[in-house]
């Protein structure tokens, strides 16, 4: 995959979904499309975020973009 947080040490992948744990956030998803497209689910924090793309926006780990935002909340 293209996003760099699938290749973190916690990251474990399993019926098209990405699993993450996070000290701070629990454990959180992502399922992660061909071209940018996404779906990350907090549930710690109640986010959900989609986002369809053609590219990757020149962002190379949007799931860290994420989980970074909502450990703002």
């Amino acid at each position: 995959t293209a996003v760099g947080e699938a290749n973190a040490p916690t990251a474990k992948y399993g019926y098209w979904w990405w699993t993450y744990h996070d000290e701070e956030l629990g454990d959180y998803y992502a399922a992660l499309g061909n071209k940018g497209q996404f779906v990350v689910v907090i549930p710690e924090r109640d986010v959900v975020v989609v986002r369809h793309g053609r590219d990757f926006g020149g962002v190379d780990d949007w799931v860290g973009v994420i989980a970074d935002m909502a450990r703002s909340l």
